[in-house]
């Protein structure tokens, strides 16, 4: 299997379509500069999108190759429909193909952002303060999408996770589902992977049992990669929505370990729901943990950052890239499933080139998003992950898994030396223009330069009040794991469900089930330490 083959995204739940309309809007941030010739060509933007010629433009297009599931009240009528696949008005296509109820009461109000881009204004030199107006995840969508990307649902609300499960395995429902799988798939050349990304709190969770198994039914062997994901502020104000979260939870892991190649759990709450979880924190952010607006730009931008060596332009003399399937399996040296951590340090902080100082563990600034997992220089049973790590946004790095491009990637490697890693680096930073949030203090610049601010006379590119950070350096990693601190978690929650509400022979059998998982990865875990 090649670097560079095609890949399928799904998104389920809310959450999962909040970060990933911002991981779109970041793509489409850096096909415009390539497309506008202001940084190289060093991404293969075939791997996650549709490029499509429409009515003889020559240009190139492209549309994401996604398929997102969503309860209907979590949308509204804003423009998600790529004007290159249809000359219908946006607003009728939206009514007409996905059924959403338009009530009179109720008239279609766009925030500026969202007037700017449907009147062909909006400028990606703007700001917009949208913190209290992104209601919808479809409230700031700025990468347009093909009409069979959203596939609705309804009437999920007071579902379990089974009976969500059993709805979408019903044949009405399946059908619509499936519908909107092939189209995507029939038309990719081979399916190289698929990247799963589920709101584990949402109604509709039930739904990522349902696709991880007729994923395998149908497509057999293909790597995928897993994303549970959790707001960090998850609704705990009673006991009843704690135990939907540890059911829902505890069911989604298991099939996810199951059923996927990798699993990747990502919260910026580091113990998820547990009292004593804390906020993940950055020296040069400031985020609302409340907002799922900010938390999932952050996700989203470490997600960006991560899945580089897989979407990069295949080199034939170098190791410039590698597939999602061969990043997975260098991973799971812990076992075939393992879980995944995912670190980043946004905007990161380049060390002086002249002065030779290098890289220190704090220095790196990178922080772990993977609830309940190891921080990175914490080796299990004295024995260290490998990592992949991406650097973007260093002039004059080139894509390549090479430790020695220059003298910031070579303190890097340096710095990592005591565990195996491969180390990826782009020139391209993160653009994160609008409509990505403010999240960034007054000591970084326009560009994600730290150590700039507007008293700063020094600093040319300094930051007036109400003005955006343009793109910023990014350090990410993704780290193998076991998944003990997950699973132990899950179990102890469970012991707690009550039996009046829950059947006690069910909770049993997944408790039972969890440990044989944690049990075969501790037994993978030894097996490797004979080798």
């Amino acid at each position: 299997m090649v670097a560079g083959g095609e890949l399928l995204t799904i998104q389920i739940g809310e959450y999962a379509n909040f970060i990933g309309t911002h991981f779109w809007n970041l793509q489409n941030h850096t096909l415009f500069q390539e497309s506008a010739r202001k940084v190289d060509s060093t991404l293969n933007w075939n791997v996650l999108l549709r490029e499509k010629n429409f009515n003889g433009k020559t240009e190139r297009a492209y549309t994401p190759r996604v398929v997102a599931f969503e309860e209907k009240f979590n949308v509204n009528l804003n423009p998600l429909i790529s004007d290159l696949e249809t000359s219908l008005d946006v607003d009728s296509i939206l009514l007409n193909n996905f059924k959403i109820e338009q009530k009179e009461a109720q008239p279609l109000i766009r925030n500026e952002f969202l007037q700017d881009v449907v009147q062909n204004k909006f400028s990606r030199n703007a700001f917009y303060n949208l913190d209290d107006k992104v209601n919808y995840w479809t409230d700031f969508v700025l990468q347009p999408w093909h009409p069979k990307s959203l596939c609705l649902m309804s009437d999920f609300e007071h579902h379990s996770f089974e009976d969500c499960q059993r709805r979408a395995e019903g044949q009405q429902i399946f059908d619509e589902i499936e519908t909107h799988i092939r189209f995507f798939a029939e038309e990719m050349d081979y399916v190289e992977g698929i990247q799963l990304l589920c709101d584990v709190s949402s109604n509709l969770a039930g739904m990522s049992a349902t696709l991880l198994h007729y994923f395998k039914d149908d497509y057999g062997k293909i790597p995928i990669l897993a994303i549970p994901c959790w707001p960090a502020h998850l609704q705990t104000e009673n006991r009843l929505s704690v135990e939907k979260l540890v059911w829902n939870s505890s069911q989604s892991l298991l099939a996810m370990l199951s059923e996927s190649l990798s699993t990747l759990p990502l919260s910026l709450s580091t113990e998820l729901w547990i009292k004593h979880s804390q906020f993940c924190r950055w020296k040069e952010l400031k985020y609302e943990p409340q907002s799922t607006y900010h938390t999932s730009a952050i996700i989203a931008a470490a997600l960006e950052t991560a899945t580089i060596p897989w979407r990069c332009l295949s080199k034939d003399d170098d190791n410039s890239s590698m597939s999602l399937k061969n990043a997975l399996d260098a991973l799971n040296n812990f076992g075939q499933n393992s879980i995944v951590r995912l670190g980043l340090s946004m905007p990161f902080k380049w060390p002086s080139v002249d002065n030779g100082q290098d890289f220190s563990n704090d220095m790196l600034g990178l922080t772990n998003l993977s609830p309940c997992t190891d921080e990175i220089w914490n080796f299990h049973n004295n024995r260290p992950p490998l990592i992949i790590s991406t650097l973007k946004g260093y002039p004059g790095c080139t894509l390549a898994d090479t430790q020695f491009q220059s003298t910031c990637i070579e303190n890097l490697a340096n710095c990592l030396k005591e565990i195996p890693n491969k180390i990826f680096a782009t020139s391209h930073p993160l653009y994160t223009g609008a409509p990505f949030p403010n999240l960034f203090n007054s000591t970084v610049d326009k560009h994600g330069n730290v150590e700039c601010s507007s008293n700063s006379s020094s600093c040319s590119e300094a930051r007036q009040i109400d003005e955006a950070v343009f793109s910023s350096p990014s350090l990410s990693y993704l780290a193998s794991n076991t998944c003990e601190g997950i699973v132990s978690m899950l179990q102890k929650q469970l012991c707690k469900l009550p039996t009046h509400r829950y059947d006690k022979s069910a909770v049993e059998e997944l408790h039972e089930n969890l440990f044989k998982f944690s049990i075969r990865k501790s037994q993978n875990d030894h097996f490797s330490d004979s080798e």
